[in-house]
């Protein structure tokens, strides 16, 4: 069995939320009043709904950079505010 974790991500509007990840290939694999699922190949974030949040950011993107132990990181700061480390090892 495959360790996995699914990020647990705030969002005010699921439909702004969906076309921020959609940028970057993700579809939505579930979706109701209040839960939303997003899929990119094995990768699920889960978002929850929370109206009441006050926009930080509009988004924006840290370029992958080689690191010493060999891996690529970049990070990834969705419209609600939500830090994602982008690891490739």
């Amino acid at each position: 069995m495959t360790d996995r974790a699914t990020p647990n991500l705030p969002s005010r509007e699921f439909e702004a939320t969906f076309q921020f990840y959609r940028q970057f290939g993700f579809l939505q694999s579930w979706r109701d009043d209040d839960w939303m699922i997003l899929k990119l190949r094995e990768l699920f974030l889960s978002c929850f709904r929370i109206p009441c949040l006050t926009r930080q950011r509009a988004g924006s993107v840290a370029r992958p950079t080689r690191e010493s132990w060999g891996g690529l990181v970049g990070a990834l700061i969705d419209i609600e505010g939500t830090l994602l480390w982008l690891i490739q090892e």
